[in-house]
């Protein structure tokens, strides 16, 4: 039943989502084709790049903000968690989002390091339980309802951020000048 929930969802989405929500709807699409180590791969890395264009959008527009984001293996805002942290302390994405984003990346983590990993771990059930932008009504107790809870996370907060970068750059921070000694 989950599965057709999902379907529908999609089905729906797809045909009735604005030209610029094509790519959410494709991503979307995506997920549900994929295995699960793929999807989980797939989403984290969509999300890991939607935290950075949040991120992008907000900082101000200048070369020293690419360099923070990649680059050279010391770009402090390469790694998935430190875009997390900085878009959370910009106050750029919400607790839930947080949240979220960081199970996300702990869920990747472990499809990404182990040889066989799968939503039939328990540990990996108990991390989709706590998804908080899936199916609100699904009791996450076994591996489908787990890999239903993830992908439908994934694709609400991959949504989200992708809104949301509409909405940072009208934020953007713009550089300070000095004129006369002063700054602003």
């Amino acid at each position: 039943m989950v599965s057709k929930t999902i379907e529908d969802a999609l089905d729906y989405y797809k045909q009735h989502a604005p030209a610029d929500l094509y790519p959410v709807a494709e991503a979307s699409l995506v997920l549900g084709q994929e295995t699960d180590r793929g999807a989980v791969l797939v989403a984290a890395s969509f999300i890991e790049g939607q935290l950075g264009e949040v991120i992008k959008g907000f900082l101000i527009h200048h070369g020293a903000v690419k360099d923070l984001m990649s680059g050279s293996m010391g770009a402090p805002l390469q790694s998935f968690g430190s875009r997390i942290s900085m878009a959370f302390s910009l106050g750029l994405i919400t607790e839930k989002e947080r949240d979220d984003c960081t199970i996300i990346r702990k869920i990747r983590n472990k499809f990404a390091h182990q040889v066989t990993p799968a939503f039939t771990e328990k540990s990996i059930i108990d991390l989709s339980a706590n998804l908080r932008l899936g199916l609100s009504e699904l009791n996450v107790k076994d591996a489908d309802a787990a890999s239903q809870q993830f992908k439908m996370a994934a694709a609400n907060v991959f949504l989200r951020l992708h809104e949301r970068v509409k909405w940072v750059v009208s934020q953007r921070r713009q550089i300070l000048v000095e004129t006369a000694g002063h700054v602003g």
